[in-house]
C-alpha cells in the first residue's frame, strides 16, 4: 500500500521531467513548440482521467462483489477504497496540473504567433 503512495508521485515526476527535457530540446522551434506541448499535456490529462475512471470502477466492483460485514475489521472494500482513493486523488491533481500547463502553452502559442 505504501509503495503505491510513493510510486505514483515518483512516476508522475519522472513523466513531467522527461517532458520538460523534450520541450527544452525543441527550444529553437518557434510557435509550434507550444502547440505541441499543449497537445502533449492535453493527452496526459486524458490519460489521468482514464486512471481516475479505472479506479472508480475498481471501487464499485469491489463493493459489489464483497458485501459489507461489520465483524471484519480489514474488509477488502476498505482496503480497496484506501488504495483507489489515494490514486484517484493523485491522478485528479495531476490532471488539473496538466490541463493548466496545456492552457498556458496554448496562450504562449497564441502570443508567439502574433
Amino acid at each position: 500500500m505504501k509503495r503505491n503512495r510513493i510510486l505514483v508521485p515518483v512516476l508522475a515526476f519522472l513523466a513531467f521531467t522527461g517532458s520538460i527535457a523534450v520541450g527544452n530540446a525543441d527550444a529553437d522551434n518557434s510557435g509550434s513548440k507550444y502547440s505541441e506541448l499543449a497537445a502533449k499535456y492535453d493527452k496526459l490529462a486524458v490519460d489521468q482521467e482514464a486512471i481516475i475512471q479505472e479506479h472508480k470502477q475498481m471501487k464499485a466492483d469491489t463493493a459489489k462483489n464483497n458485501p459489507t460485514d461489520s465483524k471484519n475489521a480489514s474488509h477488502p472494500v476498505d482496503k480497496m477504497n484506501a488504495h483507489c482513493d489515494s490514486i484517484i486523488k493523485d491522478a485528479a491533481k495531476l490532471k488539473h496540473d496538466y490541463e493548466s500547463f496545456a492552457t498556458w502553452a496554448r496562450l504562449m502559442d497564441k502570443e508567439n504567433s502574433n
